[in-house]
This record gives structure tokens, C-alpha cells and sequence, in this order.
């Protein structure tokens, strides 16, 4: 990486890329491919019935069971914490979830940990 590159987490997920062109800040990209998918209820009655088992049994709309729940297809499943330049376009990224990830920004992929060695030596 050089001076004119930035990598910034957060409550986003995704580590994001921004570049420096003529004193101007811009978003490059992000480091992982985010992909939503929301589950949808099989049909009408589905629904119903759904909401009426929440009804009877007091539970509220945010249970863990919830089908119509959004879930992220980042790596990162909570916000991140911290980002470490290792040398060599590799970073470091760890998160409240838990997780601690390795990227080579070169390629723009997360790189397992027998490859970091390798590219931090190039």
C-alpha cells in the first residue's frame, strides 16, 4: 500500500478502500463482496401462522427463529474493531464477532494463513 490508499472498517462489515487523486478522498471499493439474502415466508399462510404462534406464545418479532431475518454474507458478522498493515498490500481485520482475517489487498481476497507468509515475503 502506499500513501495515497486507505482501508476503513467499522459498522459496515466490509473493510472499504479509499484513494487519494488530486487532494480528493474517493471510495475505491470494498475489500469483501457483501451479499444479502433475505429469507422469505413459503406463502400468505405461512405468514399467518407465524405471526399467530408469535401472538399466542408473547414472543416478539426479533427471535432468532424470525424467517423474515436479513442475513450478511460478508465474512465479518459484526463490526471491525481493528485494522493492521502487515507490509506488502496485506492487512489484518478483527471484529466484534470474533474474527481475526487475513486479506492480500492485491488481490482483493482473503488469503489464508499459509499464503501470508508467502506474500509478505515477496
Amino acid at each position: 500500500m502506499d500513501n495515497d490508499t486507505l482501508v476503513a472498517g467499522g459498522y459496515g462489515l466490509n473493510p472499504a478502500i479509499y484513494q487519494e487523486t488530486d487532494d480528493v478522498w474517493a471510495f475505491a471499493g470494498d475489500v469483501d463482496e457483501e451479499k444479502v439474502k433475505v429469507k422469505k415466508s413459503e406463502s400468505k399462510r405461512a405468514a399467518f401462522n407465524k405471526f399467530q404462534n408469535m401472538a399466542t406464545r408473547g414472543q416478539s418479532s426479533d427471535s432468532k427463529k424470525d424467517s423474515g431475518a436479513i442475513v450478511y454474507n460478508t465474512i465479518h458478522q459484526n463490526a471491525i474493531a481493528s485494522i493492521t498493515y502487515l507490509g506488502n498490500g496485506v492487512i489484518s481485520t478483527s471484529g466484534i464477532d470474533g474474527r481475526l482475517l487475513f486479506w492480500d489487498l492485491k488481490g482483493n481476497k482473503n488469503t489464508k494463513l499459509d499464503q501470508i507468509g508467502r506474500a509478505l515475503a515477496q
